[in-house]
Protein backbone atom coordinates (compact mmCIF):
# COMPACT_ATOMS: atom_id res chain seq x y z
CA UNK A 1 0.00 0.00 0.00
CA UNK A 2 1.46 3.20 -0.82
CA UNK A 3 1.78 6.29 1.28
CA UNK A 4 -1.29 7.98 0.09
CA UNK A 5 -3.40 5.16 0.17
CA UNK A 6 -1.95 4.57 3.80
CA UNK A 7 -2.67 8.04 5.15
CA UNK A 8 -6.42 7.94 3.14
CA UNK A 9 -7.17 5.13 4.84
CA UNK A 10 -6.08 6.02 8.04
CA UNK A 11 -7.99 9.43 7.49
CA UNK A 12 -11.05 6.86 6.62
CA UNK A 13 -10.63 4.96 10.02
CA UNK A 14 -10.78 8.11 11.70
CA UNK A 15 -13.79 9.57 10.56
CA UNK A 16 -15.68 6.36 11.19
CA UNK A 17 -13.96 5.99 14.84
CA UNK A 18 -16.50 9.56 15.38
CA UNK A 19 -19.61 7.66 14.09
CA UNK A 20 -19.96 9.07 10.63
CA UNK A 21 -22.73 6.66 9.15
CA UNK A 22 -21.30 7.23 5.60
CA UNK A 23 -18.65 5.36 5.70
CA UNK A 24 -17.59 2.84 2.98
CA UNK A 25 -14.15 1.56 1.57
CA UNK A 26 -15.20 1.39 -1.92
CA UNK A 27 -14.72 4.68 -3.61
CA UNK A 28 -17.64 7.17 -3.96
CA UNK A 29 -18.62 7.67 -7.43
CA UNK A 30 -21.37 9.88 -8.06
CA UNK A 31 -24.41 8.59 -9.90
CA UNK A 32 -24.96 9.44 -13.12
CA UNK A 33 -28.68 10.51 -13.13
CA UNK A 34 -28.61 12.68 -9.49
CA UNK A 35 -24.39 13.68 -9.42
CA UNK A 36 -24.73 12.31 -6.13
CA UNK A 37 -27.25 13.97 -4.63
CA UNK A 38 -29.61 10.79 -4.02
CA UNK A 39 -32.58 13.47 -5.17
CA UNK A 40 -33.66 14.64 -8.45
CA UNK A 41 -36.85 16.92 -9.60
CA UNK A 42 -40.45 15.22 -9.35
CA UNK A 43 -41.61 14.55 -12.37
CA UNK A 44 -45.34 15.02 -11.14
CA UNK A 45 -45.05 18.69 -10.48
CA UNK A 46 -41.13 19.36 -12.33
CA UNK A 47 -39.92 20.40 -9.49
CA UNK A 48 -42.80 23.61 -7.95
CA UNK A 49 -43.55 21.38 -5.00
CA UNK A 50 -47.28 21.89 -6.17
CA UNK A 51 -49.50 20.95 -9.06
CA UNK A 52 -52.80 22.47 -10.62
CA UNK A 53 -55.94 21.09 -8.55
CA UNK A 54 -57.98 19.25 -10.93
CA UNK A 55 -61.22 19.90 -9.63
CA UNK A 56 -61.01 23.28 -10.33
CA UNK A 57 -58.28 23.52 -12.96
CA UNK A 58 -56.38 25.46 -11.27
CA UNK A 59 -58.69 28.71 -10.85
CA UNK A 60 -59.30 28.10 -6.77
CA UNK A 61 -62.63 28.35 -7.26
CA UNK A 62 -65.54 26.83 -8.53
CA UNK A 63 -69.09 27.41 -10.78
CA UNK A 64 -72.10 27.09 -9.00
CA UNK A 65 -73.90 24.33 -10.46
CA UNK A 66 -77.41 25.87 -9.23
CA UNK A 67 -77.06 28.64 -11.48
CA UNK A 68 -73.93 27.87 -14.26
CA UNK A 69 -71.79 30.47 -13.12
CA UNK A 70 -74.65 33.16 -14.23
CA UNK A 71 -75.53 34.68 -10.58
CA UNK A 72 -79.00 34.18 -10.92
CA UNK A 73 -81.32 30.19 -10.06
CA UNK A 74 -85.01 30.30 -10.58
CA UNK A 75 -87.28 30.14 -8.25
CA UNK A 76 -88.19 26.28 -7.39
CA UNK A 77 -92.03 27.57 -6.61
CA UNK A 78 -93.25 29.34 -9.73
CA UNK A 79 -90.34 27.66 -12.28
CA UNK A 80 -89.14 30.99 -13.34
CA UNK A 81 -92.44 32.97 -14.16
CA UNK A 82 -93.06 34.97 -10.76
CA UNK A 83 -96.84 34.05 -10.87
CA UNK A 84 -98.24 30.28 -9.47
CA UNK A 85 -101.57 28.66 -9.54
CA UNK A 86 -103.65 29.09 -6.37
CA UNK A 87 -107.21 28.21 -6.06
CA UNK A 88 -107.44 28.34 -9.34
CA UNK A 89 -106.09 31.70 -10.12
CA UNK A 90 -102.73 32.91 -10.97
CA UNK A 91 -101.22 35.59 -7.88
CA UNK A 92 -97.63 36.63 -7.35
CA UNK A 93 -95.44 34.21 -6.26
CA UNK A 94 -94.88 34.14 -2.63
CA UNK A 95 -91.15 32.91 -2.49
CA UNK A 96 -89.74 35.03 -5.03
CA UNK A 97 -92.07 37.70 -4.28
CA UNK A 98 -92.93 37.66 -8.42
CA UNK A 99 -89.31 37.78 -9.42
CA UNK A 100 -88.79 34.25 -10.50
CA UNK A 101 -85.48 34.27 -9.62
CA UNK A 102 -83.19 34.30 -6.97
CA UNK A 103 -79.55 35.44 -6.40
CA UNK A 104 -77.08 33.15 -6.07
CA UNK A 105 -73.05 32.85 -5.12
CA UNK A 106 -72.17 32.35 -9.03
CA UNK A 107 -68.50 30.84 -7.52
CA UNK A 108 -67.20 29.44 -4.67
CA UNK A 109 -63.81 28.41 -3.17
CA UNK A 110 -62.70 25.08 -4.07
CA UNK A 111 -62.68 22.30 -1.42
CA UNK A 112 -59.33 20.58 -2.70
CA UNK A 113 -56.78 23.68 -2.74
CA UNK A 114 -55.72 26.40 -2.43
CA UNK A 115 -55.49 29.57 -4.62
CA UNK A 116 -55.89 26.71 -7.27
CA UNK A 117 -52.94 24.80 -6.47
CA UNK A 118 -52.56 21.52 -4.76
CA UNK A 119 -49.62 19.96 -3.01
CA UNK A 120 -47.60 17.26 -5.25
CA UNK A 121 -48.45 14.44 -3.60
CA UNK A 122 -45.45 12.23 -4.82
CA UNK A 123 -42.78 14.72 -3.52
CA UNK A 124 -45.04 16.01 -0.51
CA UNK A 125 -44.06 19.57 -1.41
CA UNK A 126 -40.36 18.91 -1.69
CA UNK A 127 -39.65 19.34 -5.22
CA UNK A 128 -37.53 16.46 -5.60
CA UNK A 129 -37.57 12.69 -5.28
CA UNK A 130 -34.90 9.75 -4.10
CA UNK A 131 -32.87 8.97 -7.07
CA UNK A 132 -33.98 5.55 -8.11
CA UNK A 133 -31.24 4.44 -9.24
CA UNK A 134 -29.57 5.33 -6.05
CA UNK A 135 -31.72 3.55 -4.11
CA UNK A 136 -31.97 0.23 -6.15
CA UNK A 137 -28.30 -0.02 -5.76
CA UNK A 138 -28.47 0.46 -2.25
CA UNK A 139 -31.09 -2.21 -2.28
CA UNK A 140 -29.16 -4.77 -3.59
Amino acid sequence: MGSTKKVLFVLFLIICAFGFSSCTLSENIACSTCQGTQKIICHTCDGQKSKSCYICYGRGFQTCLQCNGSGWRSCVACFGSGRRLQGGEYVTCYLCSGIGRFSCVSFYSCYNCINGKKTCSDCKGNGTISCPDCYKNFSN
